[in-house]
């Protein structure tokens, strides 16, 4: 039993979607077709949606370069408005769903079953719980939608009232607030309670780390302003290495974690062509690494 998990990271989604890309290049054959669940959290829980309705990696990759500069564009009226993301987020999401339509079109999330099965994180404010929406049980959901739920990053993209086929709504933000990482949501909800569960392989795909260090002398005096720029990137990857720790003790020898360090920040929402470049060198580098020559035999194994 094969999962794979992929983490959040706005436009570093590019990323893990090239070395998927390699790796179906490699194998013939689409990373739907390689594991039993794929599990993913917002940029990664798109990936995950479109990779288990057995979208081609290089074409998700292709939708990071092609959307992504209007995805994240901001107009002067909204810099004005939000003052920078202070009073109100800083991107529409317009061209975010338009492009997540064109992507999936009305395909939904039990519709990706002959392929793989799937799972996307989010996180219902109202509730204020955990969503975890599975292609398997449960209620149904337009495969445009989920991505939008769970892509929903705070000052980045406002909350999406995502809604089931039935006409059940939860208003949602980016899964990544509470578990950026999904591998332990993933292993939990599919093979914990297995009677196989000790023959589970868990590969973790990281969107890149370059963890800059706020100084103790600036932060000192850091005002709800000069915090703001820096508390999603923290919260999300604190939470992303403390489940990857976890998983590394509970699973040992069938957990293996791709993380690039990246040799220049990208920031989430980084959408030139530098930024674009050092993912792209990012992912090569990673692709022809041991721990992804590691990942390859699980994925070529039946």
């Amino acid at each position: 039993m094969k999962i794979l998990s992929i983490d959040g990271g706005g436009i570093r989604g590019l990323l893990p979607a090239l070395v998927l890309a390699e790796f179906e290049s490699q194998t013939g054959r689409p990373i739907a077709k390689s594991f039993d669940l794929i599990a993913g959290t917002s940029t990664g829980g798109i990936l995950a949606l479109g990779l288990a309705a057995g979208i081609p990696a290089m074409r998700l990759a292709e939708f990071y370069l092609e959307r992504g500069p209007a995805i994240f564009s901001r107009s002067l009226k909204k810099r004005i408005e939000s003052v920078g993301g202070l009073t109100d987020e800083m991107y529409g999401a317009g061209e975010l769903e338009i492009a997540l339509v064109d992507l999936f079109g009305d395909r939904t999330l039990s519709s990706v079953e002959p392929h793989a099965h799937a799972l996307a994180v989010a996180y219902d404010i109202e509730a204020r719980e955990t969503m975890s929406f599975c292609s398997w049980g449960g209620e149904d959901f337009r495969l445009a939608d989920v991505g939008r739920a769970t892509s929903a990053a705070p000052t980045y993209f406002e909350p999406f009232m995502l809604k089931s086929l039935k006409g059940v709504a939860m208003p949602c933000i980016d899964g990544g607030v509470v578990a950026n990482n999904p591998s332990m949501i993933a292993y939990l909800l599919w093979g914990a309670g297995t009677t196989d569960a000790k023959n589970i392989r868990l590969v973790s795909l990281g969107t890149g780390r370059r963890d800059t260090p706020l100084l103790l002398s600036d932060a000192r005096g850091f005002g709800l302003a000069q915090w703001a720029p820096h508390l999603v990137d923290i919260m999300f990857s604190g939470s992303s290495e403390l489940i990857h720790e976890q998983c590394a003790r509970l699973l040992g020898e069938n957990y293996l974690r791709l993380q690039a360090d990246l040799p220049e920040d990208v920031p989430m929402d980084g959408t030139d062509a530098k930024h674009f470049a050092v993912l792209k060198l990012a992912a090569k580098r990673l692709a022809a690494s041991p721990e992804a020559s590691r990942a390859l035999a699980i994925v070529r194994t039946a």
